[in-house]
């Protein structure tokens, strides 16, 4: 089984799934580390240098390797994976689809440090200005996040329960 952590930047994607990979002994892949991996080169460089077109189509090819190798797997994709050359319709006919909503504040916190690795944020200068923009973008991709199987709302619960939710839902044999 494949389970996919979707949701905006900074929602806490990667740091939950290792942790829900750890506790279920899984694999984990985190797809922009991925794809820096396969790149020799930071997301950040990837944009830069050959536009996000072709980001978008490496991380497509990235997503169907995952889901060829069959294995038990939580993957955390990137923000705007979902969101390119049908890819909510492959995570959703190949696994198990998770949506992450964090709060709009929460994540502006989170991303205010972390700007520079982060190419979409990185000339972002005020934590209003991170805001404004993880707004926008979150109104670009809802349409897209509103189609996983499932919506975890996290109205300031613990990581811990978070973990707790997410194990419940995959060892509670989940049909896909």
């Amino acid at each position: 089984m494949i389970v996919f952590l979707c949701g905006m930047m900074g929602s806490g994607k990667s740091s939950l799934g290792k942790k829900i990979a750890s506790k279920m002994h899984w694999d984990f892949i985190d797809l922009d580390i991925l794809i820096e991996e396969e790149e020799k080169k930071t997301i950040s460089e990837i944009f830069k240098n050959s536009g996000e077109n072709y980001f978008r189509n490496i991380e497509t090819q990235e997503l169907q390797k995952i889901i060829l190798s069959k294995k038990n797997v939580i993957v955390a994709l990137g923000g705007g994976t979902p969101c390119f050359n049908n890819n909510m319709e492959l995570i959703n006919k190949n696994g198990l689809s998770i949506f992450l909503n964090v709060e709009l504040n929460k994540i502006a916190n989170r991303l205010l440090n972390a700007k520079t690795t982060r190419p979409l944020i990185a000339e972002l200068e005020s934590y209003l200005k991170i805001k404004e923009f993880i707004s926008a973008k979150m109104q670009e991709r809802i349409f897209f996040y509103k189609q996983c199987k499932i919506i975890l709302e996290d109205h300031n619960i613990s990581d811990e329960t978070l973990i707790n939710s997410i194990h419940h839902y995959i060892s509670s044999d989940y049909k896909i």
